[in-house]
Order: C-alpha cells, then sequence, then structure tokens
C-alpha cells in the first residue's frame, strides 16, 4: 500500500496533479497493477542534494554529482528523461529535469530547495524554456523540528494567481487542507478542504466561488469479519444525497471493486483472484463487468508450481456508436504463442450476429469456424475454413446448425518453380462424394491463366486468358468427359470483328471468344430428316442420334474485368476450330456381339454434311461453321454383311432410342449455358482479379490482430 500510495504521488507530481492521493486513486491503481500483472509504475520521489542518502525509485547518485534513469541517461531513447543538478551560489541546489518525446525536446521541470528545507521553488518550462507554471512551497517547523503548515502557491508566466494552499499538521499526526483555485484573470473558482489521517484523505470537501458546498467525498478503511480490507469511497451532492459509491475489497490473494450509484445499482465491478490447485499450479483471473453482469475485460495467467506461466487468456469488449458489441478474446501457450482467438457480435439488443473462432496448430496452419445467424439470432450455419503456414485456404467445412456436414471443399496450390502455379479446387457432398472439380493454371509474371471446372455429371467449362494480348476464350461443355480445343486465338477473334472492333481493340479493349454447346432435346424435323437423308446417301442406316447446337460468340470489353458485348459468329471462312470428342458413356458399345460405328454430322443452312466417323470412344472434328450438329450410331451383328442392314437396324433403333432419352450429348457443353453462365464465368474473371498482368487467385486468411 505505502509503495502504491507514493508511486501514486510521485505520477501525479510529475504531471502537475494534485499532490494528494485519495483512497479511491490508490484503488484504481491497485487494480491497474493487478491487470498489469502486478508491476508498479516506475516513478521517482522528490530530490534531495546528492549526498543526503534519499532513497529514489531509478535514480542514484554517482561519483561525479550526475543522475541517471533506469533506462540510462547516456541512452538516445527518442522518449526519455534526462536529469541534471547545479548547486547555486547561496547552497541551494537545483535539480533539473528535461523530456524528449520521438527525440524532440517538449519542456523541462526545476526544483529549488532552501538549505534549511523550509522553502521549494518549483519551476515548468515549455521547449523553448518559457516558464509555464511556478510553484512556491513553505514549510513551517515547530521547536522539535516538526513541521506543522505547509503553504503553496502557484502562478503561471505572467504571475497572475493559480492556486494557493494552506495545510495544517495537528498533533495526532492528521492534516487538514484546504486548495483554493483561481482563473487566469485571478477569480477565485472555488476550494477544497480535505483531511488526511494516516496519510489518507478521509473526507474531502468542494465549494464553488461562494463557499457553497457542490460535493463531498469521504473514505472509510476497515476490516470485515473475514481479516479482509475494505476500503469504501462515497461521493455526495451538495445537498448531501449519495451520488456515487465504491467499495474496494483487498486480501492476501484476491481483490475486489464495486461502484454503485446513488440507488445501490451496480455500475462497474471488477475482481481478481488467485487460486493454487493441489500440484502448486496457480490461476489468477482478472476480470471487470457492466451493471448488467457483461464481462469488459477478462485476463487470466496460469502459472505451474516452478513459477513459469504456462498460459493466458485475455480479452475485451467494444461498443460502437449504435450500441453494436463486439467481444475479442485470445488465448497464448507459455511462449507466447497464440493457440486459440475468439470474437462474437451481437446488436444493441443482445441479439447474436456473429461469432468466429480460430484455432492455431503447432506447424503454423489455423482454422476459423465461422457460426452465422438471423435477423432474430437463430443459428443458421457454420463454416470452417482451414489455412496453412503461409495464410493459403486449403479446406472449408460448411456445416448445419446442428453441426452436420453439408460440403467440404479442398484447395490446393502448386508451383513449377518457373512462375506457374496450380490451384486446385475440389467441392463433396456430405457423404463426401465429389460434386466439382476446378483446377486453374496461373503465370504470375506474364498474367496468362486457364481454369477448368468439371461437376459430377461431367459438365465443365474452361476459360483461358492470354494477358499480354487482352483476349480471353473459354468453352462452354455440357456431356461428353473430355474435350480439346484448338484454334480459339486471338487472330480468329480480330478475322471475325468488324472494322470498328478492332480500331477499339488496338485502343485498349479485351477480346473474346466462347464457344457454346447446347443440347438439344428434341431435334428440329428439318434437321433430323436432313441428318438421316445424308446418311442414307452413304449407305448407311441411323441406329440413333443425339442432336446438340454449337455456337460460336465473339465479344468486345472496355477491359478485361466488364463483361463483353457479344455477337454471334456463325462461319469463320477459312480458319476451323479443333475439337475432340469423348462418347458418352451410356453411348458406347457394351455389347460383343455388335459393331458400332459413329459418326458426326453438321447442318447448316438446312444441308448436312458428314464431319467425322469412328468406332472409338474418342472422335476428332474441325469445323467452320456453327449450327446443329448430330452424334449419330449405326449397329450391325458381327460378322453380318452390309445387305443384311436393314432388319438389323431395325431392332438397335430401339436401343438408340433409349440412349437419346438419356440426355447425354456428343459434345460436352454447361448445363444450360445461355446469358446466365455467360454472366457468371465473366464475374469469375472479375472476382480473380486479372487487371493488366497482375493475378491474384486464392484466399489468405490474415491471423494476426492483436488485443
Amino acid at each position: 500500500m505505502d509503495m502504491l500510495k507514493k508511486n501514486g504521488m510521485k505520477f501525479g507530481k510529475k504531471f502537475g496533479m494534485a499532490k494528494k492521493i485519495t483512497a479511491k486513486g490508490m484503488a484504481a491503481l491497485l487494480a491497474a497493477a493487478l491487470m498489469m500483472g502486478m508491476t508498479p509504475y516506475p516513478g521517482r520521489t522528490a530530490y534531495a542534494e546528492p549526498d543526503d542518502g534519499y532513497e529514489g525509485d531509478g535514480i542514484e547518485g554517482d561519483d561525479n554529482g550526475g543522475y541517471e534513469s533506469d533506462d540510462d541517461a547516456g541512452s538516445q531513447d527518442p522518449d526519455r528523461t534526462e536529469y541534471d543538478y547545479v548547486e547555486n551560489e547561496d547552497g541551494t541546489w537545483t535539480f533539473i529535469e528535461t523530456y524528449y518525446e520521438d527525440g524532440v525536446k517538449i519542456g523541462s521541470r526545476e526544483e529549488t530547495r532552501s538549505t534549511d528545507g523550509s522553502q521549494t521553488v518549483t519551476v515548468s518550462k515549455d521547449a523553448d524554456d518559457n516558464v509555464i507554471e511556478t510553484t512556491t512551497e513553505t514549510r513551517t517547523y515547530n521547536e522539535e523540528g516538526d513541521v506543522v503548515k505547509e503553504e503553496a502557491v502557484s502562478v503561471d508566466g505572467n504571475g497572475n494567481l493559480l492556486m494557493e494552499s494552506v495545510t495544517d499538521i495537528h498533533e495526532d499526526g492528521s492534516r487538514t487542507s484546504i486548495e483554493t483555485y483561481y482563473d487566469e484573470d485571478g477569480q477565485k473558482l472555488g476550494s477544497e478542504e480535505t483531511t488526511y489521517v494516516d496519510g489518507m484523505a478521509v473526507e474531502t470537501v468542494s465549494r464553488d466561488a461562494d463557499g457553497n458546498v457542490t460535493e463531498k467525498v469521504t473514505n472509510t478503511v476497515e476490516t470485515d469479519a473475514d481479516g479482509n480490507t475494505v476500503n469504501t469511497e462515497t461521493i455526495y451532492d451538495g445537498d448531501g444525497n449519495v451520488k456515487r459509491k465504491t467499495v474496494d475489497t483487498f486480501s492476501e490473494d484476491s481483490y475486489s471493486q464495486v461502484i454503485t450509484d446513488g440507488d445501490g445499482k451496480v455500475l462497474n465491478a471488477i475482481t481478481s483472484t488467485v487460486t493454487t490447485d493441489a500440484d502448486g499450479n496457480k490461476t489468477r483471473i482478472v476480470k471487470e463487468t457492466d451493471g448488467d453482469g457483461n464481462v469488459l475485460q477478462y485476463e487470466e495467467t496460469r502459472w505451474d508450481s516452478e513459477g513459469n506461466v504456462t498460459g493466458t487468456i485475455q480479452g475485451y469488449t467494444i461498443t460502437d456508436a449504435e450500441g453494436n458489441v463486439t467481444w475479442y478474446s485470445r488465448e497464448e501457450d507459455g511462449d507466447g504463442n497464440t493457440v486459440k482467438s475468439y470474437m462474437s457480435e451481437k446488436d444493441a439488443s443482445g441479439t447474436q450476429i456473429r461469432e468466429e473462432e480460430t484455432v492455431y496448430a503447432e506447424d503454423g496452419s489455423h482454422t476459423v469456424a465461422v457460426t452465422e445467424y438471423d435477423a432474430n439470432g437463430n443459428k443458421t450455419g457454420i463454416t470452417e475454413d482451414t489455412y496453412d503456414e503461409n495464410g493459403m485456404a486449403t479446406k472449408t467445412v460448411t456445416k448445419d446448425v446442428d453441426g452436420n456436414v453439408v460440403k467440404t471443399e479442398t484447395s490446393k496450390t502448386e508451383d513449377d518453380g518457373n512462375g506457374t502455379y496450380t490451384f486446385t479446387h475440389m467441392t463433396y457432398d456430405a457423404e463426401g462424394n465429389l460434386q466439382e472439380e476446378t483446377v486453374t493454371t496461373m503465370n504470375f509474371s506474364t498474367g496468362d491463366m486457364t481454369m477448368v471446372s468439371t461437376g459430377a455429371d461431367g459438365k465443365s467449362q474452361s476459360i483461358t486468358y492470354n494477358g499480354a494480348e487482352r483476349f480471353i476464350f473459354w468453352v462452354d461443355t455440357d456431356g461428353a468427359q473430355e474435350s480439346e480445343v484448338t484454334g480459339l486465338t486471338l487472330d480468329l477473334a480480330k478475322a471475325v470483328c468488324t472494322a470498328e472492333e478492332l480500331s477499339a481493340y488496338e485502343a485498349g479493349s479485351a477480346l473474346s471468344l466462347r464457344l457454346e454447346t447446347k443440347k438439344e432435346e428434341v431435334a428440329a424435323s428439318a434437321d433430323a430428316a436432313a441428318v438421316k437423308n445424308k446418311l442414307q446417301e452413304q449407305g448407311i442406316s441411323m441406329t440413333g442420334a443425339q442432336y446438340f447446337d454449337i455456337s460460336l460468340y465473339k465479344g468486345i470489353a472496355a477491359n478485361i474485368a466488364d463483361k463483353p458485348v457479344e455477337t454471334k459468329v456463325t462461319d469463320t471462312g477459312s480458319r476451323q476450330i479443333s475439337f475432340v470428342l469423348e462418347v458418352p458413356e451410356d453411348m458406347r458399345n457394351q455389347d460383343s456381339g455388335i459393331n458400332r460405328t459413329f459418326y458426326v454430322l453438321r447442318v447448316h443452312d438446312g444441308a448436312a454434311d458428314v464431319l467425322a466417323q469412328g468406332t472409338g470412344d474418342q472422335i476428332s472434328v474441325s469445323s467452320s461453321l456453327f449450327s446443329t450438329y448430330a452424334i449419330a450410331y449405326h449397329d450391325e451383328k458381327v460378322g453380318q454383311d452390309d445387305d443384311d442392314d436393314d432388319d438389323e437396324g431395325a431392332v438397335s433403333n430401339a436401343a438408340g432410342s433409349s440412349a437419346n432419352q438419356s440426355g447425354q450429348t456428343a459434345y460436352i457443353t454447361s448445363p444450360k449455358t445461355g446469358e446466365k453462365t455467360h454472366a457468371g464465368m465473366w464475374m469469375l474473371i472479375v472476382l480473380i482479379g486479372i487487371l493488366g498482368n497482375c493475378i491474384f487467385v486464392g484466399r489468405k486468411h490474415n491471423k494476426d490482430w492483436q488485443i
């Protein structure tokens, strides 16, 4: 208690505060010390002559007559205090403190004490050595040499009276001090009369300029039945009504403070307790709560039996202007490594909005679990994101309100060492079945990117971007297992552009090509007839067929992040686009007694042409015209002559019809591609953040937040 009082007075004196410390002040300082791990403030006592053996905190006389702080006055700490003293001609000493912030002098303080100790003059100056305030303290001694009265007068740099005080020291050791304050014009503002017993202010009465009581503060110290020290501070208004009461209770291993208003309602409470288990391990918990019991601050520290810190938890609450409350906490191990952090958000009514918990692993990875709530505070779901030691997302698990897994996503990043990165993203359902795979390859130096996304049903989309050429193309696919597309080049895009579009590109706009395939559930009768007749012209009876539309679109946009304006292209002239089709599973021959031949036909402007044929599972096709296509097949029994086709063809037609009903197509297209899918893919480019040659992919989580 003495140490706390002494340090508190030094703190106050340095910063020009009142030269007394109340019980409330001591309690507050003690609470602060507890919250800071019982670290006392490294203050300084009043000066004495260098050789009179005074006891100071961090200032010791040396053989050279100089004084140094604990931080070493010779160091060049930008925020420092330098100490010096000089001996005056009349035998007095002047002690000097010079204060610096950021290496710049901000002011100084000089204290001169008479040789008999009866007078002390303190002068405060600004950075330019202009006097700000001068305080003269005078002491009166009795015959025994004891101080019986202390008087002080403070004036500003112009000599205007600021404060005067008179303190009478009684035989029983108690003190009565009256301090009177004045404004810059010398007009009396008010006064405070304080009575001290055993160094503690037991009563302070504040009066206005006319002598009317405006406030009274009393302090009592008692010992309760358990031997605890109870310090009570009560604040009254001018009419004697209780405005506020603070009760501080001290014991050997605990401390508590409870602040109540005039009606006894709790406004704030602080508790600090230390417990020791059977093995000698200690735990200290310091907690501050408001009047409703909400935790404002929390600190927990754990030690083993040897006194080593084994872990800490710190937390605090922030309330914004709208009354929304956010709680943050962080847990560390004994080495100071963060092992867990937590955040909770509630609105002004106390309704839960969001929760976030982060758990850190020893290898540097961490998992963030976010719980979302609706407007009524009902939990809507949980998302758990796992990040590697570099902060890159590797796994996301989505759960329902009961914690059941709904979806799992994994991410993997590979670096070839030459600036090209491959990002693989997999999505699984609740049962762990793969639903979608997206593989993105990027070169950060060139800005080139290729992305292929494939669903569980084989439907996929691919997108390729050339950063240097400001050109992007993508393929919408549906049903086939694989497609190798070539020919979607910048040269082709330029070839099908108008002169106006080419001028816009040369001025900095971006070009695009999009190859889209749509399955035709019901083929146009004219197209179906054209396909059948074309095969019959070649002596082939069609067993079954699937029809689909392949369309080519050119696009232009002001920049790569904008949605392009598209125009359909039906004829690319001499430039062809090539692709490899993998025949869908249910169209493949499963009967060893049957030979099956596939034909790819195109119907353009009413005319049908056979583009390719084959018996394998893959068929290569090239075309410069884009309209209706068909994949047809003809079956015949093994060893059957061509002259017998008609009868067998009739039998196999039924099988072919069944295959058509399956909804599979010969070319790979996205599900019902069109404006919605097209816009979605373009927005994906925007989200990936391609801008010129600067590309960013992936999610990185910042885990370095401080409390």
